[in-house]
């Protein structure tokens, strides 16, 4: 392993160190044959006493001369180990710095915010049995996804705060870390991307936003009662839920309304095809968490 330098751990650790480095009490290490004659043969280091310079001779008839004392090269050889250690550490922690941050652009592509990052499964609130049937089918269905099963339809519904987009972004966070494709969006938002389309300076076409939100492991469509609920909109949304139908990819649709109230939003049409594959409703009944 190099830093950005080309220098290995050990090179920078001795870079960092080389004023603590153990000096050489001669001038130069080659000296030719003559020149080594006259090179005492022991020298005196302050630390540990007096020890004898080694004398190699080398190629081109030179002497190589090492007058270090050896219990100072041990004694740097030991801080170097140290701070060896220490620079491994310190690339760890930016390589593992550069990996969240890596997986928080990521995760907030498909959807999940900075607030949500930490939504996990693990951390949902699971104190009555409504909740933690909320968490189970969740789970199941990142589960089928996972091992590439037909994976259920879900309409979660019920009043803000009750841990709907917790689930959803807990869905998002699991997925990615294992590698599939799926992403949360808000209803409003999947509808100005693809009217959006319509226009000559858009860099996309109506086609390619509709093939993307129809041909990912699992689309969740959030906020569906926030919009203008125009003819339009209920075609896109039945055109990107009827192209997941096709491809058997499962959808989830979150929204404060009433299954009723959802039905009229999207359309029966949406609503027939979401309860195929066994499609099933998550009633989040209970009162906002958020207090």
């Amino acid at each position: 392993m190099t830093n950005i330098n080309g220098q290995t751990v050990n090179q920078e650790a001795r870079s960092e160190l080389s004023h603590l480095a153990p000096k050489n009490h001669i001038k130069g290490l080659l000296h030719t044959k003559e020149e080594a004659k006259k090179i005492p043969r022991e020298f005196e280091c302050e630390k540990h006493g007096y020890f004898k310079a080694k004398f190699s001779e080398v190629m081109n008839g030179k002497v190589m001369v090492n007058a270090v004392c050896n219990e100072c090269i041990k004694e740097f050889d030991l801080l170097v180990a140290e701070k060896e250690q220490e620079i491994l550490a310190k690339r760890e922690k930016i390589k593992t710095e550069k990996q969240r941050e890596a997986r928080a652009e990521k995760l907030k592509g498909r959807g999940v915010g900075k607030r949500y990052l930490q939504n996990s499964f693990d951390n949902f609130n699971v104190d009555t049995p409504s909740k933690q049937n909320a968490l189970l089918k969740t789970k199941e269905l990142c589960r089928c996804i996972i091992e590439g099963e037909i994976a259920p339809n879900l309409l979660m519904v019920g009043g803000v705060g009750t841990g709907k987009t917790h689930l959803a972004n807990a869905a998002v966070i699991e997925l990615t870390d294992s590698g599939k494709d799926c992403g949360r969006v808000n209803l409003i938002d999947m509808v100005r991307r693809l009217k959006s389309t319509w226009s000559k300076d858009s860099e996309e076409s109506e086609e390619s936003v509709l093939k993307m939100y129809s041909s990912c492991d699992l689309l969740i469509i959030d906020e569906v009662g926030v919009q203008f609920n125009s003819d339009t909109e209920k075609m896109f949304v039945f055109d990107v839920i009827n192209g997941r139908y096709e491809e058997e990819l499962p959808t989830v649709i979150i929204s404060n309304l009433d299954v009723a109230g959802v039905k009229e939003i999207i359309g029966d049409r949406c609503i027939d095809r979401l309860r195929q594959d066994g499609g099933k409703v998550i009633a989040f009944d209970w009162e906002s968490q958020r207090a």
